[in-house]
């Protein structure tokens, strides 16, 4: 790996206190890694994604430290660095994976969450509605009260947190946000700029 910067975001103040760690400032909407019989995810591929420009892929996130340049970590399949691998027990943290609930930062078999939103308060998720451990996570994001959201279409847009639909993947396309499901990619309410849901 070349430059390790292009995992952090300038204005990230996080360092991590373990050597060889690096701070990770985006994290993936875990959303689209999931298989389709899973509940609510599309298996990643883009053809199945309903709406690529209003489906998130990127948000940002502070405190997730990640061993970017260690090649004897295994991989979880969705993270950012590791040898290709997968097994039982990993051991290390991989680059963060969110739907705008929690952030897991450890494989699937130890879950582990760290770190906190640098998006402000999502919608379907306001002070109250963080689990605990994001108690610091600020009511607005990271820059000037907003933080930045990529999509799967690959365009980038500053958004604030009221204006992206988290959580869950809706069931149907025009499915509102409801529970603990984001808007599907088509709701015609008008209320969301993105949603989770890739759906």
């Amino acid at each position: 790996m070349k430059s390790t910067g292009v995992y952090r975001c300038p204005d990230d103040s996080f360092s991590p206190s373990a050597a060889g760690d690096y701070a990770i400032s985006y994290s993936y909407n875990y959303g689209l890694t999931r298989k389709p019989t899973s509940g609510n995810g599309v298996g990643g591929t883009i053809s199945s994604i309903s709406a690529p420009s209003n489906t998130v892929l990127l948000l940002e996130v502070t405190g997730c430290p990640a061993r970017l340049t260690d090649p004897s970590i295994p991989t979880s399949g969705s993270g950012a660095e590791g040898n290709g691998s997968q097994s039982a027990g990993m051991t290390g943290y991989y680059s963060p994976v969110s739907e705008g609930y929690s952030i897991n930062v450890k494989p699937s078999d130890s879950y582990f969450y760290a770190g906190d939103f640098a998006t402000g308060y999502l919608s379907n998720r306001g002070v109250s509605g963080f689990p605990a451990q994001y108690a610091g996570t600020k009511p607005t994001g990271r820059h000037t009260d907003g933080s930045d959201f990529a999509f799967v279409d690959g365009h980038v847009k500053w958004l604030r947190g009221s204006q992206v639909s988290s959580w869950s993947g809706a069931v149907n396309p025009a499915d509102p946000q409801q529970g603990g499901n984001a808007a599907g990619t088509a709701d015609t309410t008008g209320r969301f700029a993105g949603t989770f849901s890739p759906i």
